[in-house]
């Protein structure tokens, strides 16, 4: 029995707590997940996409969304800037891109990468801001995982099946 995606979401979840900009990972679907809880932001939210299955190794393309509430500050004082304006929608882009940022250089060249997973040089992000239960802003993208085809095989060249 192979357990590559129990792996990839161990570990993603272990190191993505483990950050300074995320207090909670969720798995699935992201209208199970209950976003009107205020106490679980910053939330890092993983779901499996695809997968492709090869003769050596699985690749997994996992969406990942780095997201947080936007604040109004609703004290309006001389201190007001309109280019940053009155929320704090810069802080959450900073931060979260920066979640995106730590998860990607360990999948290309520390202890993810170590564990098998391996990762595509780049990353593109995308900046976004929706309203759920909360209005929400971070990022979201897509990392492409590939991890070894660890079947075992049996006598006859099949897996046993």
């Amino acid at each position: 029995m192979t357990n590559n995606v129990y792996q990839i979401l161990d570990d993603m979840k272990e190191f993505l707590v483990e950050g300074p900009f995320t207090n909670t990972v969720s798995f699935g679907d992201i209208s199970d997940v209950d976003l009107d809880k205020n106490t679980i932001f910053p939330l890092t939210h993983i779901n499996i996409a695809n997968a492709v299955i090869k003769d050596s190794t699985i690749e997994f393309d996992i969406n990942i969304l780095a997201i947080d509430i936007l604040d109004d500050n609703s004290l309006e004082n001389d201190e007001f800037d309109y280019f940053y304006g009155n929320t704090n929608l810069q802080d959450i882009l900073n931060n979260q891109l920066s979640v995106l940022q730590r998860l990607h250089a360990n999948l290309t060249r520390g202890n993810l990468k170590d564990s098998l997973l391996t990762t595509e040089e780049s990353l593109s992000a995308e900046p976004f801001k929706d309203r759920f239960v909360n209005v929400l802003a971070g990022w979201q993208t897509t990392v492409s995982l590939v991890v070894p085809n660890n079947t075992g095989r049996g006598a006859s060249g099949a897996d046993g099946c």
